[in-house]
């Protein structure tokens, strides 16, 4: 027994012998404090004194003063709590009940309170008459042990527990008291059902311990067989996340609803079976359209997960139905923010050069200050550990969340802790023994329990060959784009030319105007103001159709400094170097004298077979965004690769080398 549980006896045993020691006036006045179980003034206790026609020991009635000595002596012992308006003690006030049952002297007050109500008198407050005559007769309906009747006024009380905090205050209260040592008494079915469902409920969200709980409830299941569909629930989640995958698998062995489907399809990722998993979520979303239990809804992560790990073009398209039920369903901000991890996660398998950030899931107790963090719902660490650990890596300290691991470890949480302790270990925390044996040793459990898939193990760092060879397939073969047939210059003492520099696959372009000597010789040209060939152009009579075609991409751009708008002229280069193909007055910055051919190309896919594996590459290497990339070949030659949206896609997904086993090679041909 436990040290709490001890004091708890040792205070109920003393209580019980100070109440013993009380003459019987003295014991009367106790219960029928107790049994009113609110406050009450002294002038109604001494009216329920006469009735019960109870005296001093000198054979007098009860007076104000008589009455205070009592009372006072009473407050002394512990067993009422206030003299003024006479209440109860809380922790003795059921027993006290319990102690007149077997003594036989609690009826007659029982009776007396009855009849006093029934000649008007208010027994208590007026605003708390009605719920004071409600636990009253709850309480002595257990004690008499008419559980029929114990069962029907609890049915009735059921429904203001929501609305009415008196009643669910008292009401738990006493169940919680009765449900214990030393009390005698049986508690029907339904009612130990409604509180261990809460419990059951409160633990999962907590990680708090719940033992013997879980063992009554499990127990009437057991022996019935006929849980409510809520309470079904409740008992495979604990199952579940006790590790008891076998148990939970049996309750939803023929699933008819979304509740069940949705806790099938979570054990069966936890157990393996991914295509199983996806097969009862596709089922419960295409078929239901209420979706308001908000504990099982956390399982639509473990269909995101089993997306995430099968990394495949059909699951990655399968996003936008889980996407429209998440938008659709009643949640906290941290279950929104839960969902954008896996997003994160599955754009950073199409993108590889994305690398998301990420910040800790939000919840509503982030603005209530002076609220106990401990009783966040455990999944937000959960997630909050699995956030940082994809996306943030090294750099967090994955040991913030050891604490939270133990509570599930010592709670008997089994699925939990290793879900955390899978998270912890893949951290570079140094861990020391100590604290490394605990977190293997759950993983260990899990597995032999039948657990084989992690959350952790959703986001894999491989390239996935068969998705992107799935990609590269399905792309429409890109048109071989037509070389620019260069115009026909006229002869004029002046011409425009074209001066490039090439860094990273970029150009820059500046414009010149040279003039021709006496000798036939052009000179080195000035600058030309980008402003001038945008509204000029047309005027000036050595500009050729190409190179007016070209000018068409200069843009006027507004902006403000200190105040005052100012304007600028830019050149689209992407656009004006596909339009300088073919151009015969193109030359580099390093060499001005030496003309240069600009030939458009289409980018290559590369195919390189090794001893074990065909690589697959893109030339030249881009990430899907640009529109061109230019290679100076030669000193007179420029390679100029336009990217067309198939080839963009072809780019986004070969950002990574692609390594095919050569076992897989004739699915590649």
């Amino acid at each position: 027994m436990s040290d709490q549980k001890q004091g708890h006896m040792q205070n109920i045993n003393t209580l019980r012998s100070n109440f013993e020691k009380l003459t019987y006036p003295e014991q009367s006045i106790v219960l029928i404090i107790s049994l009113v179980n609110f406050s009450m003034t002294r002038t109604i206790l001494l009216k329920c004194l006469v009735k019960l026609d109870v005296r001093t020991p000198k054979g007098t009635r009860f007076q104000g003063h008589t009455l205070n000595q009592v009372l006072s002596r009473l407050i002394s012992l512990n067993l009422i709590s206030n003299a003024n308006y006479p209440t109860p003690n809380n922790d003795f006030a059921d027993y006290a009940l319990q102690i007149a049952s077997e003594l036989n002297i609690l009826e007659p007050i029982a009776e007396m309170l009855e009849n006093m109500e029934k000649e008007g008198y208010c027994l208590t407050d007026k605003k708390m008459h009605e719920m004071a005559k409600k636990l009253r007769r709850l309480r002595l309906a257990y004690f008499r042990k008419d559980y029929d009747t114990l069962e029907q006024l609890f049915s009735q009380s059921r429904q203001m527990l929501t609305r009415d905090y008196f009643i669910k205050h008292g009401l738990e209260t006493f169940i919680h008291n009765v449900s214990q040592k030393p009390f005698k008494g049986d508690l029907p079915d339904s009612i130990k059902i409604y509180y261990c469902h809460k419990k059951l409920l409160d633990s999962i969200i907590t990680l708090e311990p719940c033992h013997k709980d879980f063992e009554v409830f499990q127990s009437i299941y057991n022996q019935s067989k006929k849980f409510s569909q809520e309470d079904k629930l409740i008992l495979g989640l604990h199952y579940l996340y006790r590790g008891q995958f076998d148990e939970a698998s049996a309750l939803v062995s023929q699933p008819n609803n979304y509740e069940d489907l949705f806790l099938k399809g979570w054990l069966a990722y936890i157990l393996g079976n991914g295509d199983e998993c996806l097969g009862c979520f596709k089922i419960a979303l295409n078929n239901e359209n209420i979706f308001q239990n908000r504990v099982i809804n956390v399982a639509i992560f473990y269909c995101l997960a089993e997306l995430l790990r099968q990394d495949s073009s059909d699951s990655f398209d399968q996003i936008h139905n889980l996407k429209r039920f998440v938008n659709g369903i009643q949640k906290e901000d941290w279950f929104s923010d839960a969902f954008k991890i896996f997003e994160k996660a599955i754009r950073s398998r199409l993108e590889p050069s994305y690398h998301p950030s990420f910040n800790n899931l939000h919840t509503h107790y982030n603005y209530m200050p002076g609220i106990n963090r401990e009783q966040y719902p455990a999944m937000i660490k959960l997630f909050n550990a699995l956030g940082n650990a994809w996306f943030k890596g090294d750099s967090y300290g994955h040991l913030n969340y050891y604490d939270v691991f133990e509570k599930a470890d010592a709670s008997g949480y089994l699925w939990f802790a290793a879900e955390l302790a899978k998270i912890i270990l893949h951290s570079n925390d140094k861990l020391s023994k100590d604290l490394h044996k605990p977190l293997t040793n759950a993983i260990s459990k899990a597995k032999d329990k039948g657990m084989k898939r992690f959350l952790f193990d959703a986001l894999n760092r491989e390239v996935n060959w068969k998705r992107v060879m799935d990609k590269l397939l399905d792309l429409a073969p890109a048109k071989m784009p037509s070389q620019t047939k260069p115009d026909k210059t006229t002869k004029s003492i002046s011409r425009l030319v074209w001066i490039l520099s090439v860094h990273n696959g970029h150009c820059t372009i500046k414009p010149k105007e040279q003039k021709q000597t006496s000798t036939g010789k052009w000179s080195k040209g000035r600058p030309i103001a980008l402003q001038r060939l945008k509204e000029n152009a047309v005027t000036m009579d050595y500009i050729t159709p190409q190179d007016a075609k070209i000018c068409s991409d200069i843009k006027l751009e507004h902006y403000y400094s200190s105040g005052y708008q100012k304007t600028n002229y830019l050149l689209n280069t992407a656009n004006a170097i596909k339009k300088l193909v073919g151009h015969p007055y193109v030359f580099m910055e390093d060499a001005p004298d030496v003309p240069v051919e600009i030939v458009q190309k289409s980018p290559e896919l590369c195919i390189e077979q090794t001893d074990h594996s065909l690589n697959i590459s893109i030339y030249p290497v881009t990430n899907g965004n640009q529109d061109c990339y230019v290679v100076q070949k030669s000193d007179t030659r420029l390679n100029l690769y336009v990217f067309d949206q198939n080839h963009k896609n072809i780019a986004t997904n070969l950002q990574q080398n692609l390594e095919i086993p050569m076992s897989e090679k004739k699915k590649c041909s």
